[in-house]
């Protein structure tokens, strides 16, 4: 029996990663003692959110493509949870230039086009800033959470083919195969980075982040297995975590993430406040960058809570007026 995907604990794992990616490019973006000592002691957790995201996303989008109706329903599925939401952010941060500017740049429009067009692609890298918009700060970067959503739609265009090579006979050498090809490629990049342009960058993309998406893969194809399992397996990943082997910590992380989120009872419910975790990750940079445009300097615990409520209430809203009423359209049209 395969596993049943319920308003669970994935949802409170989710708002937890979310958060604390939040604390890391707060220190990132304010530079102050506090968000910098805060983010230290956090940094066990937000180091490694963004691989568990991939884990997270590895075992979600593999479940939704097996439950498809059509493969167009897949796509269309997936393109309501990501983009409307997205694109709402792309338009206000397009227009950032009339809240914030600081009117020193002639080509302006330019800028804001420039942006709207590579960042409503997924084209981040190809401009990350706009003339003019927090041009003073100590980061002058739109949003640097947006790298990984280019990540998470090429994983979905993807898996289609995964599920037809992964649904055969040994379909575990399949995936062990790619684990592996995911490490030789980012150890190949890593070592040759003084001969390799943005190799660090490089290694951070596709196929670098493949390890991760596919220990997602595999803890939803042997989900009973694992949970038939649950103590020993338990106990095994918090060892094997603990001694943060390199080439095992994805697979790791993967199998105690299903253990603990997935086969225990839900801890809290989340269906009033909805999935918020979206909304936390895509609009806390610029949030940050504009509560930094109006002077605030992150030294205080109240100027956390204040900038946390802000996250969360634009998040709920996204969720409910956009996000939600976009996901009931999934069975519309396909």
């Amino acid at each position: 029996m395969k596993y049943v995907y319920k308003s669970n604990n994935l949802d409170f794992l989710r708002l937890v990663l979310a958060t604390a990616v939040v604390f890391l490019h707060l220190a990132f973006l304010a530079k102050t003692p506090l968000t910098e000592s805060v983010s230290e002691s956090l940094h066990w957790l937000s180091g490694s959110a963004v691989s568990t995201f991939f884990i997270v996303s590895g075992f979600l989008i593999y479940m939704s493509y097996d439950r498809k109706k059509t493969v167009i329903n897949y796509f269309w599925g997936r393109l309501l949870r990501l983009y409307p939401a997205y694109i709402l952010l792309i338009l206000f941060s397009s227009c950032l230039y009339f809240i914030v500017g600081d009117g020193s740049s002639v080509g302006s429009y330019a800028s804001e086009i420039k942006y709207f067009v590579a960042n409503g692609i997924f084209l981040n890298f190809l401009a990350p800033t706009i003339d003019g918009v927090f041009s003073t700060h100590p980061e002058p970067f739109i949003n640097g959470s947006l790298w990984t959503l280019k990540i998470e739609v090429m994983f979905y265009c993807m898996v289609p083919i995964f599920y037809m090579l992964l649904e055969r006979k040994y379909s575990y050498l399949y995936m062990l195969a790619i684990y592996v090809l995911s490490f030789i490629y980012k150890d190949f990049i890593l070592f040759h980075k003084d001969t390799i342009p943005m190799a660090e960058t490089l290694a951070s993309q596709l196929p670098g982040q493949m390890m991760y998406f596919i220990a997602g893969i595999f803890c939803f194809k042997y989900f009973d297995i694992l949970k038939r399992q649950f103590s020993a397996l338990l106990i095994a990943s918090v060892i094997l975590m603990w001694l943060n082997l390199y080439y095992l910590q994805p697979f790791v992380i993967a199998v105690f993430i299903t253990l603990v989120f997935i086969s225990l009872p839900n801890v809290l419910s989340f269906k009033k406040l909805g999935d918020i975790s979206y909304g936390v990750y895509i609009f806390h940079f610029p949030i940050i960058q504009l509560f930094i445009a109006n002077g605030f300097e992150f030294n205080t615990v109240s100027s956390y809570f204040v900038l946390f409520t802000t996250i969360f209430v634009v998040s709920t809203a996204s969720w409910k007026l956009v996000e939600a009423p976009s996901l009931r359209l999934k069975n519309r049209f396909f």
